[in-house]
């Protein structure tokens, strides 16, 4: 297993899966998104060195270069509370990567599309890893497992690694906002989606 390093996943980008994660939000540093993830399951090979089924308590996902974020949910997990959105980022043409992630907070609940240029996932040393189900929470079957101490402060970004920190091309984190766009492209995203 590796952690405390930043490690490029271009290639197994759906080795890191997001269905049954949990998260605060996203953060934008310039152009590129942080996502602070618990509870992240591999399902596929991987350069983390980590066996399929595997779960990450915590772990960092970074999207470098974004150039547009999609995202079609919910909000108070209320089905007339629909949310659709769209966010151009940069107008970069260059040869660009999209993916699919969940989204998943205390009240919102997501499915993001994102093109980006460079996939990248940051373990902090001291995040468990093993076949267990991790929660901040407790979650019908599952039961809380991860200090709330330790998940608060994971997921507002309080202690950031050096390691990471240092990777970030700003020292400024600012969290998006998921909010409807106009009728228009509210009607392009769901053509599109």
């Amino acid at each position: 297993m590796i952690t405390n390093k930043v490690i490029n996943i271009d290639d197994y980008s759906l080795c890191y899966n997001t269905s049954e994660a949990f998260t605060s939000g996203l953060f934008f540093s310039k152009e590129d998104i942080l996502i602070p993830y618990i509870n992240i399951n591999i399902s596929s090979e991987n350069p983390l060195m980590l066996n399929i089924g595997d779960q990450i308590e915590f772990s960092y996902l970074i999207l470098r270069e974004v150039k547009s974020l999609q995202w079609d949910g919910y909000r108070d997990s209320d089905v007339y509370n629909k949310v659709v959105g769209h966010l151009v980022i940069n107008q970069n043409n260059d040869e660009l990567v999209k993916e699919y992630f969940a989204l998943v907070t205390s009240n919102i609940w997501l499915e993001l599309k994102i093109k980006y240029k460079k996939c990248e996932v940051f373990i902090p040393r001291g995040s468990r890893i093993n076949r267990t189900y991790w929660s901040s929470r407790d979650l019908g079957l599952f039961k809380r497992n991860v200090d709330n101490n330790r998940s608060n402060d994971f997921l507002q970004l309080r202690n950031i690694p050096p390691a990471l920190s240092s990777k970030l091309k700003s020292d400024e984190l600012i969290p998006i906002e998921f909010t409807n766009s106009e009728p228009e492209i509210i009607k392009e995203i769901k053509k599109d989606w």
